[in-house]
C-alpha cells in the first residue's frame, strides 16, 4: 500500500513536503518556492530553444550555401568583369 501525503516540513515553515509512506519505508520529498521556480524555468528553456531551432537550423544552412557559392561568385566576376575596361 501507498499513502502520499502533502505536510509541512518540520525543520523549516517556508516548505513543503511530499512523504510517501510505503509498506517498507518512508520517503520525504522537501519542496520549495525555489524547486517550483527551477521547474518552470527548465520547462519555459525547453520550449524557446524548441521554437528557435528552426531558425538556428536555417541560418546555419543559408550560411553554408553562402560560402559554398562564393568562389562562382568570384570566378564569374573575373570572367565578365575582364571584358571591361576599368
Amino acid at each position: 500500500m501507498i499513502k502520499i501525503e502533502l505536510v509541512p516540513c518540520h525543520s523549516r515553515p517556508d516548505r513543503e513536503s511530499i512523504q510517501i509512506h510505503m509498506t517498507s519505508k518512508k520517503v520525504t520529498v522537501d519542496l520549495s518556492f525555489k524547486s517550483y521556480v527551477l521547474a518552470v524555468l527548465v520547462l519555459l528553456s525547453i520550449l524557446f530553444f524548441q521554437n528557435i531551432l528552426g531558425i538556428l537550423i536555417l541560418v546555419f544552412v543559408s550560411f553554408l550555401i553562402a560560402v559554398a557559392v562564393v568562389p562562382f561568385v568570384n570566378l564569374r566576376k573575373k570572367v565578365f568583369l575582364a571584358d571591361y575596361p576599368p
